[in-house]
């Protein structure tokens, strides 16, 4: 060793801890899944299925409201919108794009789609009842998890 190199002392050694790592505490056991029951759905009631489908794809429409926003924007903003309205006037003779009309259409057809989603849906609902009531229900067979291992 070089005279004047001192060897470091580790930090654990200078606070007399031992140089290994901590062990790690075991791991827990798994739990088992154990049967809690077996249900039918026998009816789905078209009221809470109308507001959670509305409700789903008022904000899908508003999603997609937003990203034409952010797009045309974008397209705006980088001088390609002009050549977008460009090669579209060769299919739509005088077509001009503009963010008012597109979010205005956009909307009439976004209310269209939340109702036409909204009526399937009741229908397939309404449907699944006048099926189930002849016995023919969804079982579900639900787990608990069993922690006395």
């Amino acid at each position: 060793m070089h005279p004047f190199v001192t060897p470091a002392l580790d930090r654990t050694e200078q606070l007399g801890a031992s140089p290994l790592p901590p062990v790690a505490p075991p791991l827990a056991p798994v739990p088992r899944l154990r049967a809690a029951g077996r249900f039918r759905v026998r009816r789905v009631e078209p009221a809470s299925v109308a507001k959670a489908t509305m409700l789903f794809h008022a904000v899908v429409v508003l999603v997609g409201l937003v990203a034409v926003s952010v797009l045309y924007l974008v397209a705006a903003g980088t001088g390609s919108l002009d050549d977008i309205e460009r090669s579209l006037r060769v299919l739509i003779p005088g077509l001009h794009l503009r963010l008012v009309r597109l979010l205005s259409a956009g909307t009439v057809l976004g209310v269209v789609e939340v109702v036409a989603a909204t009526t399937i849906n009741v229908a397939a609902v309404r449907l699944y009842n006048l099926v189930a009531d002849g016995g023919a229900a969804i079982e579900v067979e639900l787990a608990e998890a069993d922690v006395s291992c």
